[in-house]
């Protein structure tokens, strides 16, 4: 009989309770980091400075990796550029959407490093090319004379 395992190999009976695998799943989680900076990994030097003050950079292995990334990704093609601004109309005045308090609640702002061109290796390059898509924002026209549609205010779009 076949008994399942998690990712550290260990095998659980159907019936054991999940909270006693979270905690071993944890524990070998906890263990693996203790190893990997007493052998002096979580030093790893440093590639890049981050984008925010408050993250981490990448290491110079996570960078070499990025790097490999973008060399194989056909980055060379912008048709995404130009078809995400098909049917632009126009920016809002603001970057900013507040609530009836006057607070922010929305920045798009806040984003405008992506708009540098720089290549963040702390970021996998196809999300850092999607996020500098979703910086075209504001009013498109989707069908003529019929849908409009407000871009980059949220999370989603």
């Amino acid at each position: 009989m076949h008994r399942p395992t998690d990712f550290a190999g260990h095998s659980y009976s159907d019936g054991e309770n999940r909270a006693n695998r979270a905690r071993r799943v944890s524990l070998t989680t906890i263990a693996a980091t203790l190893a990997a900076a007493s052998l002096g990994l979580a030093g790893t030097t440093l590639a890049q400075d981050h984008f925010d003050d408050k993250g981490s950079p990448a290491s110079v292995h996570t960078s070499e990796l990025q790097q490999a990334l973008r060399d194989s990704l056909p980055f060379e093609d912008d048709r995404d550029f130009a078809e995400s601004r098909r049917g632009f109309i126009a920016e809002p005045a603001s970057k900013q959407i507040l609530n009836s308090q006057g607070a922010v609640v929305w920045d798009m702002g806040q984003y405008e490093f992506l708009l540098s061109g720089e290549e963040f290796d702390s970021m996998h390059p196809s999300l850092q090319r999607q996020a500098t898509l979703n910086m075209n924002f504001g009013l498109y026209e989707v069908v003529p004379d019929f849908i409009y549609q407000v871009r980059g205010f949220d999370l989603s779009t």
